[in-house]
């Protein structure tokens, strides 16, 4: 999946897939240049994704290893907004 429509985010340690990320046409209002850094947490080795920087509106979506449980919200060293992914095993 290109960066254009969307991603995958994997697991740095045992590689597998955490949560799909896509694309959101820009919605009135909302920054279409706004940087978020994705992290999701990994369920089956308890290691966690590389942080992967986007711009824009995304929706995420389960993979066949994991299902998103829930989002954190926090600022990273920039002030940037940082999106922690909590994922369990499973999937859709």
């Amino acid at each position: 999946m290109g960066d254009e429509e969307g991603f995958t985010i994997e697991c740095s340690n045992c590689n597998k897939p955490l949560s799909e990320v896509w694309s959101l046409p820009p919605k009135d209002g909302s920054n279409p240049n706004k940087i978020v850094t994705i992290v999701a947490k990994c369920p089956w080795c308890e290691d966690k994704s590389w942080a992967k920087k986007t711009t824009g509106r995304f929706a995420f979506g389960d993979t066949p290893h994991a299902k998103i449980q829930g989002v954190d919200s926090t600022l990273d060293q920039d002030g940037n907004e940082l999106l922690t992914l909590k994922t369990g095993k499973g999937g859709g």
